[in-house]
């Protein structure tokens, strides 16, 4: 008798058909799900933040978030010695100031409440000079330029004394031209807010010198944070200069050369590394001054 094969039941190849379509099924999801954690996973990458510095906005209540410690940021003066670029402002012969009662040991004061109380308002291509907000604003578009405002005040003060808040620290230096004959005679104080540094110098005959040794020095007392209010004192006469930042210990230097000149300015002046569209913008305010006879 032949040997058969007895016939396979009914519903086995079907039970079978189907175990095989679940496996591919599974395997299928399973591989699915591993290349979209791949997908996912490239996303992020692609989506991750660099390493920078990065700043608050710009408020009175604002804090800085310092940069990662490599990446800090180095602000070298504006300009060197032979780059100057004033923007003098419209008024070079001064504008007699609004009289006020003058603070004891101060013959002149401004608190800018009044925009006709004498200070340059004049806009340009790279700086603008006006009252706002009952203070006195300079502000700077472009790198490597000073913007200038002289005192509306005849004679030469030998003590100024200001409040001054600077919106970004990072964006450029601000200070005082004073014992001013010219644009090639005048001593300078410059203070870079994000340092919290001044220089103190000196041009003479077209020629720029430091005073200060080493040229840029600590302000003791100095807030650098963004729309800080620092108060500053500065002497100048032909002999000396001397800075205090909000009371604390001055820096100080002599001239090698003394040499008087008749009117005083402040400025601001774009950093170097100001990149287009960037702006320095400082605002005066509580400015005093005692003038030379």
């Amino acid at each position: 008798m032949t040997n058969r094969t007895p016939p396979a039941q009914p519903g086995n190849n079907r039970i079978g058909d189907i175990l095989f379509w679940l496996a591919v099924v599974v395997l299928s999801l399973t591989a699915a799900g591993l290349i979209g954690a791949l997908v996912l996973d490239q996303w992020r990458i692609n989506q991750a933040v660099p390493t920078e510095i990065i700043y608050a906005p710009p408020t009175s209540t604002a804090t800085r978030i310092p940069p990662p410690a490599s990446a800090t940021p180095t602000l070298t003066p504006a300009l060197t010695p032979t780059e100057w670029a004033i923007e003098a402002p419209e008024n070079p012969a001064g504008t007699p100031a609004v009289e006020q009662t003058p603070l004891p040991d101060f013959d002149f004061q401004d608190e800018f409440s009044d925009p006709n109380s004498g200070w340059s308002t004049v806009s340009r291509s790279a700086s603008t000079r006006n009252y706002e907000g009952g203070a006195y604003l300079i502000e700077i578009t472009a790198a490597r330029v000073y913007g200038v405002s002289f005192i509306p005040v005849e004679g030469s003060p030998a003590l100024l004394s200001f409040d001054a808040a600077v919106v970004d620290p990072a964006s450029g230096t601000f200070g005082v031209l004073c014992q001013y004959t010219d644009e090639a005679n005048f001593y300078l104080v410059e203070i870079n807010p994000q340092a919290a540094q001044v220089s103190l110098g000196q041009r003479q005959a077209g020629n720029f010198r430091p005073l200060s040794d080493p040229e840029w020095q600590a302000l003791s007392g100095f807030n650098n944070a963004p729309l800080a209010i620092n108060h500053l004192e500065i002497v100048c006469t032909p002999e000396l200069l001397r800075v205090s930042a909000n009371g604390e210990t001055p820096v100080e230097a002599s001239a090698l050369n003394p040499a008087g000149g008749s009117r005083a300015a402040l400025f601001v002046a774009g950093g170097r590394n100001l990149p287009p569209g960037g702006v320095t913008r400082v605002y005066f305010d509580q400015f005093a001054a005692r003038i030379e006879p």
